[in-house]
């Protein structure tokens, strides 16, 4: 009977031969009102115990009629198999499932076989299988996974409510990290325009120099002509320096040019009169270049000349003694001014972050002391690659 159902293709086809004189009317004779496949599984269970199977054994099977059988009761036999051939004891004393890894082929389904000294499983690894699940006969899926001790081994997983709450961390995690990481995306991506954008100034300034012989000496460049500042020569002279392509406009309403005057907040808050937070106006001559950088001008009439004016505090008000009248301080007129915005008329449009202020005096270009126009940003980027400015919303009152 057995081999009748096993020997067609091989599977114990050694091992029945062997064994089946010996156990099968022992065993035909406790089922005898069973059906065939029940006393072929009581042959296995009582035969194994006694055999010395070899280290790697390969067993085949043909359905023989009785495929229909439950693939669950065919893997729990073949479950029983391999627990008892493991506990078949060698010459030498040992198990033979130790450190073995052995493999069936079920009419062509493969099943990985795999024992260490605590767990013996059966996996499934074939086209009877889906997701480590075989199908019984009531058409429910069969864990096919076992351990010595139990009849199905479970499978390891996450339940829904634990999948929801890693999820919801995550979400968390990412809502208060993502801001940070965007800001310091930008902040860097500003730097490098601001770096650059620099360079191109300050090259343009040298090949002036270069081209006219002048080094250590820009007022023929800078310095108004007459006495009388013209913006919009120095704009038109200057854009000659940088490479070609390069626009100029004067005013808003010459034409394609209105979209490059806008205001530029401050790098740190500065207050009008009525003590509201207020922006500058930007309204100079601009010259804007291929790459879209936009670069202003200011001229002005006192070139190297000392000027007497009044100070202010940190926010732009003016500064007064205790009797009321104004504090008052000098400094060197500078020949120009030079704004630069690297993102043209785009936002941010601030002092610090993407416009920056330099300071023309007759014989140099250098950042300048004035702080809400990012003179002490610009100087942090090009020493230490970060920007330096406050935020702050024009039109609010100033909260001191």
């Amino acid at each position: 009977m057995l081999i009748c159902h096993y020997g067609g293709s091989g599977v114990l086809r050694d091992l029945a031969r062997s064994i089946y004189e010996a156990v099968i009317q022992r065993c035909t004779a406790r089922v005898p009102e069973a059906r065939h496949y029940n006393a072929s599984l009581c042959v296995m269970r009582q035969s194994i115990q006694g055999i010395r199977s070899r280290t790697n054994l390969w067993f085949s099977a043909m359905t023989c009629g009785w495929w229909n059988v439950s693939k669950y009761v065919i893997a729990h036999l073949l479950r029983d198999l391999w627990i008892a051939s493991s506990q078949a004891p060698r010459n030498d004393g040992k198990r033979h499932s130790e450190g073995i890894a052995r493999r069936i082929s079920l009419n062509k389904r493969s099943f990985a076989v795999a024992q260490d000294d605590n767990v013996t499983s059966l996996r499934c690894g074939g086209s009877l299988c889906k997701d480590d699940k075989v199908y019984g006969n009531d058409g429910k899926k069969r864990s096919f996974g076992f351990h010595p001790q139990d009849d199905i081994e479970k499978k390891a997983a996450f339940t829904l409510a634990e999948v929801l709450i890693t999820l919801g961390i995550i979400g968390v995690v990412a809502a208060m990290t993502l801001p940070t990481l965007i800001n310091n995306t930008k902040d860097t991506e500003l730097v490098s325009r601001a770096k650059k954008s620099y360079s191109e100034i300050m090259q343009a300034v040298q090949m002036y120099e270069a081209q006219n012989e002048t080094p250590g000496d820009l007022t023929g460049l800078f310095e108004a002509k007459n006495g009388t500042k013209n913006s919009g020569q120095l704009a038109e002279d200057f854009s000659k320096y940088f490479a070609s392509g390069a626009k100029v406009c004067k005013t808003r309403t010459e034409p394609g040019c209105s979209q490059y005057f806008y205001n530029i907040e401050y790098a740190t808050p500065q207050v009008d009169d009525e003590g509201n937070l207020t922006a500058s106006g930007a309204n100079f001559p601009k010259i804007i270049l291929p790459n879209g950088t936009i670069v202003g001008v200011e001229q002005t009439n006192e070139c190297g000349e000392i000027i007497e004016y009044q100070k202010k505090d940190e926010y732009g008000q003016k500064l007064t003694d205790a009797d009321g009248n104004p504090i008052m301080d000098t400094y060197a007129a500078p020949c120009a001014y030079i704004y630069f915005d690297t993102t043209s008329p785009q936002r941010p449009n601030k002092f610090g972050m993407d416009a920056f202020r330099l300071v023309v005096t007759p014989d140099k270009v250098y950042y300048g002391t004035y702080k809400p126009a990012g003179t002490e940003s610009l100087r942090s980027i090009v020493m230490y690659g970060k920007l330096t400015y406050t935020k702050y919303k024009v039109g609010e009152k100033l909260e001191f």
